[in-house]
């Protein structure tokens, strides 16, 4: 018998009272164990994750539902996965299944999607980390919609996440689409316009409209049980520090021209569209990191200035006062940043281990095998234990405020006795000062940007 903590209880007590529930818990209150339990009575149970959550799943259930046959597919070729599913559901009995969400992706998922669709049944489907369906014209948002509201409507709907809407409250929708598209109903637009003013061009909010938002609240409440950390945990305390980082000439001559091509690409007279916004961001993110897209090759970066990147020399700097003893970890998102960061740390004689999209070295570090773990973004945004640390550097951070609020809770999580010490490389005077201003609000990264370089527009052309 599972005894639940009382705000698991209560978690539990929503899922198993309707059919759709959103468990709004942060890191560390239990949401996986609390869905085991509450699932218990259901015959087939499908579960999307990160891929770095797979294994809690696996097990949590072989600890609390031993006998319920668990099937993790969140690796290897998709149609041998496709098979395995199948063979699993074609075998019936207490199961679940468990896959991430990239196995679904339209890319490649066409047999492992049609495998899911034509389940004889689903008695659950589980969101877990919610938010990654945020996109409203995300494929894979709209097809999980569509397989629990076309294909099995009686299965029992579950959203999990700490961080439910990390970018704004129209993240809220595509969520609500998965669990009852009737709570917020089908239409995108109509569903901003009613808590929102956006800017006619450049589409993003001008102001919120609070009768609007408090009538979304009343909405989507019933179907929420939220926690805090703070509220079951008792967390070291936390302390962000900033580490300026002065362009050289020629990286702030590069960065001024290319912020006048983006104002001007902004300012062009149309209607912008949210994939120009994301590539004007991410050149001018990329920029303060050293690089730049070669003109004769879209996929190859280019250094802006030969030897070490700006943030890289000042990363060194930093590294001079750090204690030796001291375990460390270190946040960028691009290869050319994590290549940076290991010359600064062979250059200082520390030894590092990386996990990536091409290392997989994070047990060696926990181990304590390596001084430094540097940690691609979307590696380690979700689902992994770094409270070997007490630091944590952000070199250089994604457009996706639901990224950095997961990296925050791998060192201050249930483990950690120590004060957590976030240090942010932040290049003066540039995007990053603007990135980290809307962190701080909450809002969307990507339109904070675009809005502060349109009310600049005059100043800059």
């Amino acid at each position: 018998m599972i005894k639940l903590w009382h705000n698991q209880q209560g978690a539990k007590d929503l899922i198993l009272k309707g059919q759709s529930a959103y468990v709004a818990h942060e890191m560390g209150c239990g949401k996986t164990l609390t869905v085991v339990d509450a699932v218990r009575e259901l015959e087939v149970c499908l579960i999307f994750c990160p891929v770095a959550v797979g294994a809690t799943w696996e097990r949590e259930f072989a600890r609390h539902d031993p006998d319920r046959r668990v099937v993790v597919a969140v690796s290897g070729p998709v149609a041998k996965r496709a098979e395995t599913v199948s063979q699993a559901l074609a075998e019936g009995g207490r199961l679940a299944i468990v896959l991430n969400y990239e196995a679904v992706a339209p890319a490649t998922s066409k047999p492992l999607r049609a495998v899911l669709e034509k389940a004889r049944r689903i008695d659950a489907i589980v969101l877990d980390e919610a938010h990654r369906i945020k996109s409203p014209r995300g494929k894979t948002s709209k097809w999980l919609a569509k397989l629990a509201n076309d294909k099995h409507p009686q299965a029992k709907r579950i959203c999990l996440s700490g961080t439910p809407t990390p970018q704004s409250p129209f993240d809220w929708w595509s969520q609500f689409r998965f669990l009852d598209p009737s709570i917020l109903g089908t239409n995108y637009p109509g569903f901003q316009r009613r808590i929102a003013t956006l800017h006619p061009q450049l589409n993003f909010v001008l102001g919120w409209n609070n009768e609007g938002l408090s009538a979304l609240t009343e909405r989507i409440d019933p179907y929420i049980h939220r926690v805090k950390s703070s509220d079951v945990l008792d967390l070291p305390e936390e302390l962000h520090e900033t580490i300026p980082v002065t362009l050289s000439k020629p990286a702030r001559r590069f960065y001024n021209e290319l912020e006048r091509e983006m104002v001007a690409l902004l300012d062009n007279g149309e209607t912008v569209t949210a994939a120009n916004k994301l590539v004007a961001v991410n050149r001018l993110m990329m920029a303060t990191s050293g690089y730049a897209r070669s003109e004769e090759n879209d996929q190859v970066l280019q250094p802006i200035a030969e030897g070490l990147p700006d943030k890289a020399k000042a990363l060194s700097d930093w590294l001079e006062d750090f204690p030796s003893d001291e375990p460390l970890a270190i946040i960028a998102v691009r290869h050319v940043d994590l290549d940076a960061i290991a010359q600064v740390l062979r250059d200082h004689g520390r030894s590092y281990g990386e996990l990536s999209g091409r290392r997989k070295e994070l047990t060696s570090w926990q181990n304590g095998g390596t001084d430094a773990l540097i940690v691609q973004m979307q590696a380690g945004n979700a689902g992994i234990d770094l409270t070997r640390s007490c630091y944590l550097i952000y070199y250089s951070i994604s457009h996706s405020n639901g990224d950095y609020l997961q990296s925050l809770a791998r060192i201050r999580r249930p483990g950690q006795t120590r004060c957590c010490r976030y240090y942010h490389l932040t290049c003066t005077d540039t995007i990053d000062e603007s990135i980290y201003a809307a962190l701080q609000k909450k809002q969307d990264i990507v339109d904070a940007v675009c809005e502060q370089l349109t009310r600049r527009m005059e100043g800059v052309l």
